[in-house]
């Protein structure tokens, strides 16, 4: 996979991060780093790491010539799933998407159901909902945010001690966007209306061993 290496390099620099900073916040070597600025291809699974650590959708960091990756082992349409390591993040995503698909695919026994519970609250407080009206959106003030970040991280800690994490991705996918519609007081989509590009957030909670998830959106744009 290509990567657009400027951008990569801005980003990186607005944080004040140097290449080993980067590198160690992405799991990877300084090496790779150095590489993908350099605008030479990385694995899937890299660029997704990469841009989790720098906080933005992998699409962000992808070259406008795109290049095939291990063709026989990968589709375009894969999205990586690295393991998410901030409650911060998790909610920003949740909150900046259009919409969100949440999964939970780990069995619930009696020592992990109560974290999983709390888990779940917090993912639905924050959930994107596109059909709430303005008067229904809730504007989050920063000590909320920061409690419930907070709280979100300490489940991460707990979760991650029994074998649990949490995967996120975000990907770009076209839906008709709803408008609010005065008289009926209420939000609707006209059957004529154009699709618009779209985040959606990508969360699943997992028991897997794997180093990260991949899944495959039906409705990832552009399709491939």
């Amino acid at each position: 996979m290509a990567i657009d290496g400027e951008k990569l390099r801005k980003l990186r620099t607005a944080k004040g991060w140097s290449q080993e900073k980067l590198a160690t916040m992405s799991s990877v070597d300084r090496r790779t780093i150095q590489r993908a600025e350099s605008g030479a291809p990385v694995a899937l699974e890299t660029l997704a790491f990469i841009a989790e650590a720098i906080e933005v959708p992998p699409t962000t960091l992808r070259a406008a010539q795109l290049e095939i990756f291990e063709p026989k082992e990968r589709n375009w349409n894969d999205i990586v799933l690295p393991p998410a390591k901030s409650g911060r993040r998790i909610i920003e995503a949740l909150m900046a998407s259009f919409e969100a698909q949440i999964s939970f695919e780990v069995e619930p026994v009696i020592e992990n159901v109560k974290p999983l519970a709390e888990l779940g609250t917090i993912f639905e407080t924050f959930k994107p909902d596109p059909w709430l009206t303005p008067m229904q959106r809730v504007q989050w003030g920063y000590t909320t945010l920061l409690k419930e970040q907070a709280n979100l991280n300490s489940l991460l800690e707990a979760l991650a001690g029994m074998g649990i994490a949490v995967f996120l991705a975000t990907y770009t996918a076209k839906k008709q966007i709803p408008s609010y519609f005065v008289m009926d007081g209420a939000m609707v989509v006209y059957g004529n209306q154009d699709e618009e590009e779209v985040d959606i957030a990508l969360v699943v909670v997992s028991d897997s061993s794997a180093p990260h998830l991949l899944r495959q959106p039906k409705d990832l744009w552009p399709p491939f």
